[in-house]
């Protein structure tokens, strides 16, 4: 195993393991060793040619699971040639929140929500003197500040975070007969609810973005009689659109926007981000 753990690559295995590489250098392995049978067996007989086939088929597979990929420059090539429409056979889409969705897709999230009409109208957010961006209200910065001193140790650093106020800040259905209850899934670069199946639902850029979300959510049900109606989804978008305009993280940092590269396995994009000064913890992350 200590050979196979130097030649592993982890940025294209495991849980990094890019499947549209996988499934593209599968297909070539699988035709090179046809090719291998067909062109040898004239020189050394059927038989030894089908062995052939399958030594170079079982050496190609070794390299895919070892290395991720069989060709060499597989995850660069599928980067930039390969289209979004064919990284979304493989779940592998670019960061495209605003994208179209299929009319089962939309009826499963649920409506559609005009966040920038949402903040307005409940007084999150005004317009500046020049009418060309928006800024956090006072009353709304207050109350959110006011909330956060009430909200009680979240996350406890001595222990898991608790799912339990996370699972109610979106009222969703939770419960699953077949498996257990969910759980926080935390780390460097992202926060997920994850069941124990490793379905996954619901995504944040970092634990803070979670604790400003919780924080959000209890202002809001105070200041929206109808907070209670939107659904899941209404309520996540709610939520990321307020991180854009938070001006201090909960743990008192000043938030600073930036720009950055998001790089998956198959695919990078540009985004705007959102984060705190000093941890470096990111509340948002939009497309820039």
């Amino acid at each position: 195993m200590g050979l196979i753990d130097q030649l592993q690559n982890d940025a294209y295995t495991g849980e990094n393991r890019c499947s549209a590489c996988t499934a593209v250098n599968t297909v070539l392995a699988l035709v090179g060793a046809v090719l291998v049978d067909r062109t040898s067996r004239p020189l050394i007989g059927r038989r030894r040619a089908r062995g052939l086939a399958l030594a170079t088929l079982a050496i190609s597979g070794l390299s895919i699971w070892i290395r991720g990929y069989l060709v060499p420059k597989t995850p660069e090539l599928t980067k930039e040639y390969m289209p979004p429409w064919m990284l979304a056979w493989f779940d592998k889409e670019p960061f495209e929140p605003d994208a179209e969705l299929a009319d089962e897709e939309r009826e499963a999230l649920g409506d559609p929500i005009d966040t920038e009409e949402y903040l307005l109208d409940h007084g999150v957010v005004t317009a500046e003197a020049d009418g060309q961006d928006y800024v956090m209200t006072e009353e709304f910065q207050s109350a959110w500040e006011a909330k956060l001193e009430a909200l009680e140790d979240w996350p406890d650093a001595e222990s898991d975070p608790d799912v339990e106020p996370v699972l109610d800040l979106f009222q969703g259905d939770w419960s699953n007969d077949d498996v257990e209850s969910p759980r926080l899934d935390v780390d460097d670069h992202r926060v997920a609810i994850m069941y124990p199946d490793g379905t996954q639902s619901l995504y944040w850029p970092s634990l803070t973005a979670v604790e400003a979300d919780l924080v959000t959510g209890a202002v809001l049900q105070a200041w929206d009689e109808e907070w209670d109606d939107l659904d899941t989804y209404q309520r996540a978008k709610v939520f990321q659109s307020v991180r854009i305009f938070i001006e201090t993280c909960p743990d008192g940092d000043e938030t600073v926007v930036g720009e950055d590269t998001v790089e998956s396995c198959c695919s990078e994009h540009e985004v705007a981000t959102v984060e705190c000064t000093d941890s470096g913890d990111r509340l948002a992350e939009l497309p820039a």
